[in-house]
């Protein structure tokens, strides 16, 4: 049975009652209600009460917006449940009005995490209802759904004495249904939004809002048993490929989209005048960086000075930060911040030796965790008193602050992120408080909801709560690292398919993650390419590299073969003269070292090529996360155990960079062993999750081969940061250093990722080396090896 949430409707043990608000709210929605024998349904209007037997439940069709299993229980007493009060973007918030006498009003809860919550109250009330319909259904198996939360008061309800275990919707981490909280027992009441159903999880119709599908199938319901384990969540069955991946538009396709892009483009008055993709005047080189990166600007989003450091927030407090977030619209007018009560500063000092959870907050930029109070209680999805801040660090010439400002220049588009999607997607992403950045001066600053993540990495968490934050290059630490890289797969393949399917309908996205001249490019290229065949395309790709008019681009991609061979004698050098007692043996063997390091030197000469060879491919177009190892992922199960994911961390977005060279860097950070096991299998559940959210079949064997090509490629860009392990220690200090769990290297954040990278490709080239596949890909389409 399926448990649906919307404003007319409430569950009440042995019966569904449909609420007949006092306007003609519902009149906007023709629900119809199946019938077990006869295919059409009749309007909910012209339905009449009728009682309902005991053991049976009763149904009207829902919207199918998201779903996961839980299943009920008879026996256990319950204390308090939660429901949401928050609205999903492109559904109205419900305006009805509540009969007085049918409503009991809930106290805002007091903890941050219930502001979107609301906690159930004891005393019973009577509603003015109606019966709907009854099914026959015995012990159901039920999955909570929220199709509308509606921000209005809540409504008290008769429930069985059954355990629940609501499940996250996917959307925003706090402004959307409850995301970290154990089981909670149902004992004689529970506040739900006025409408809830139960129907049954086949042969339902409904007639929804514009926008919305006429008929919906929800993923693993029609018939289906729910995964019970982890690989059958991560693995189902393997898709046929078409001649060019595309799926035919027709029914599967707008249903597809409808649940997909969810996403509403911005009106167009906001439109024409949001900012876009572009430098922005942003410093070029070190001394004009200097000569800027401590002067005030306002920011380009909201129009106003901001602080610039950690002491420059703590002092411009609490007024700075209601103006701020009255701008940006997320905080009501009539409340304000009146004091910080908490300032904890995290990762101010990357290049240092700090406690090893202190080197776990990432080195792009300080972190402050900020606490709170307002002028009144926060209430309904108003912001909470725990907030998460992020802003540069100042600059030092020692710290990565001018490579991560102007080399890597990938702030704008975190703050374009932010300002645009953040919250609003159907996976998970934070909810954006204020962000704002001045690209002339490279400095920004981030206020967003702060992830109630676990503390201890050993302790079994239940449905819905977050676990511990992974660290970078710090796999070793983790229990649960299977199930949370096949559920990073997942999310990336959803994230994606998102773009596929909002891209189909506005291109205000890609506008603002591209620069105009390159896609420009980029669309016409795929303009001849998406009606070939595979040996159609090879034989175009060489004809391009073959096109004087085309070696400019060409040569705008990846590294140039001087550089790249010089990365990799920069990593060669590092690894024979200064830490080879640091790596496993197995590694640094004479043979096994000169047999990788020439693999990798043969793949760098064509890293060019490789990379427009991705570029062309249409079905990799997207929308990136360039960054997304599970370290800027968070996790949770959900109600039946399966692992999920969501996405934070959004430093250079960008459409263009394929999904291959997406998956090869996402995964860099796993364990080699791990890796040795799953890496194929990884890539399969990818591409039968992107299937199941697209309709798009990408050959699972072909992914794999470009995802092998996308790693021999970006090999000699990540040798280029061993750089920093020579910078950060001396060569007498490295003689001191065992291996890579020494703290010299674990506890400085910088020195961990850019030495275990090394030890990573190392691994790599010995056990998963992708040169098989390259000379694979060198011979299926005629190039010839260069010398």
């Amino acid at each position: 049975m399926v448990l649906d949430l919307c404003p007319e409707f409430y569950v009440c043990g042995k019966e569904n009652l449909l609420w007949q608000p006092e306007d003609d709210e519902h009149q906007r929605r023709c629900w119809l209600a199946p019938k077990p024998d006869v295919g059409a349904a009749d309007p909910v209007a012209k339905k009449m009460p009728k009682a309902v037997p005991d053991g049976l439940a009763t149904t009207v069709a829902p919207a199918a917006l998201s779903s996961r299993y839980v299943q009920t229980f008879a026996g256990r007493e319950l204390s308090r449940t939660y429901a949401t009060a928050h609205s999903i973007a492109g559904c109205p918030v419900y305006s009805g009005t509540v009969p007085k006498s049918a409503v009991t009003l809930a106290q805002p809860p007091g903890l941050p995490l219930d502001r979107s919550r609301c906690m159930a109250i004891l005393p019973a009330v009577q509603h003015p209802a109606t019966i709907i319909k009854r099914v026959r259904k015995a012990a159901p198996r039920v999955t909570m759904r929220v199709v509308q939360p509606a921000a209005m008061p809540y409504m008290q309800v008769r429930f069985p004495v059954q355990p629940v275990y609501p499940m996250s919707r996917e959307t925003s981490f706090l402004g959307g249904y409850p995301m970290a909280y154990s089981s909670v027992y149902v004992s004689n009441r529970v506040v739900l939004p006025p409408r809830v159903l139960v129907r049954p999880p086949e042969g339902w119709i409904s007639v929804l809002l514009s926008g919305k599908p006429l008929a919906v199938v929800a993923r693993g319901e029609a018939g289906a048993s729910t995964p019970s384990k982890q690989e059958d969540s991560a693995a189902p069955a393997e898709p046929v490929a078409t001649a060019n991946g595309h799926e035919q538009d027709g029914e599967g396709a707008i249903a597809r989209r409808a649940k997909w892009a969810t996403w509403t483009p911005l009106p167009q008055e906001v439109w024409d005048n949001f900012p876009r993709a572009g430098d922005g005047g942003r410093p070029t080189s070190l001394g004009a960086f200097k000569k800027v990166v401590g002067e005030a600007a306002a920011g380009e989003f909201w129009g106003l000075n901001f602080p610039l450091s950690a002491d420059q927030f703590l002092e411009m407090g609490p007024d700075w930060l209601t103006k701020a977030m009255h701008k940006a619209g997320t905080l009501p007018k009539d409340n304000r911040i009146v004091k910080f009560t908490d300032f904890d500063i995290k990762a101010a000092k990357t290049t240092e030796s700090t406690e090893s959870t202190e080197a776990s907050w990432g080195g792009a930029g300080i972190k402050i965790l900020l606490s709170v109070d307002y002028s009144r209680e926060p209430v309904g999805d108003e912001p909470g008193k725990d907030m998460f801040v992020k802003m540069p660090h100042e600059f030092t010439g020692k710290n990565e602050r001018f490579k991560i400002s102007v080399t890597i220049n990938g702030d704008w588009a975190e703050t374009m992120f932010y300002n645009m999607l953040s919250g609003k997607l159907p996976v998970k992403t934070p909810r954006i408080f204020f962000a704002d950045m001045n690209r002339r001066t490279t400095n920004f600053i981030w206020v967003m909801e702060r992830i109630p993540y676990g503390s201890d990495s050993q302790k079994s968490y239940g449905p819905g709560e977050i676990l511990p934050p992974a660290g970078k290059y710090r796999d070793w630490m983790l229990k649960d690292a299977c199930e949370m890289y096949y559920a990073h797969s997942r999310a990336l393949a959803r994230f994606f398919g998102w773009f596929y399917h909002t891209n189909q309908t506005t291109n205000q996205v890609a506008e603002c993650f591209g620069h105009p001249a390159a896609m420009k490019t980029m669309h016409e290229i795929f303009d001849r390419v998406r009606p070939l065949n595979p040996k159609a395309r090879d034989a175009f790709y060489v004809k391009c590299l073959a096109d004087p008019k085309m070696a400019p681009v060409v040569e705008s991609l990846g590294l140039a073969p001087a550089a790249a061979e010089s990365f990799l004698a920069m990593a060669e050098s590092f690894i024979r003269n200064v830490a080879t007692h640091c790596f496993p043996k197995k590694l640094v063997e004479e043979a096994t070292l000169k047999k990788a390091l020439n693999e990798a030197k043969e793949i760098a000469k064509h890293s060019q090529e490789i990379a427009f060879y991705m570029q062309m491919i249409p079905e990799y177009y997207t929308l990136a996360h360039p960054n997304a190892q599970i370290d800027n992922a968070i996790f949770w199960r959900d109600g039946n155990g399966i692992m999920e994911c969501g996405l934070i961390d959004w430093g250079g977005a960008m459409v263009g960079m394929p999904i291959p060279t997406i998956l090869a860097g996402s995964w860099l950070g796993a364990e080699p062993d791990f890796m040795d096991e799953h890496e194929q299998k990884l890539v399969k559940c990818f591409a039968n999750e992107y299937k199941e959210v697209t309709g798009v079949n990408l050959d699972p064997d072909l992914l794999y081969m470009d995802y092998k090509l996308s790693q021999g490629y970006s090999l000699p860009g990540v040798c280029a940061n061993v750089q920093w392990c020579t910078r950060l220690a001396t060569r007498e200090q490295w003689k001191g250093i065992k291996d890579r769990f020494d703290k010299q290297i674990d506890d400085v954040f910088l020195m961990r990722c850019y030495y275990v990278q090394i030890e990573f490709v190392l691994a790599l080239l010995r056990t998963r080396s992708p040169y098989p596949l390259f000379l694979e890909f060198m011979k299926r389409t005629g190039m010839k090896k260069k010398p």
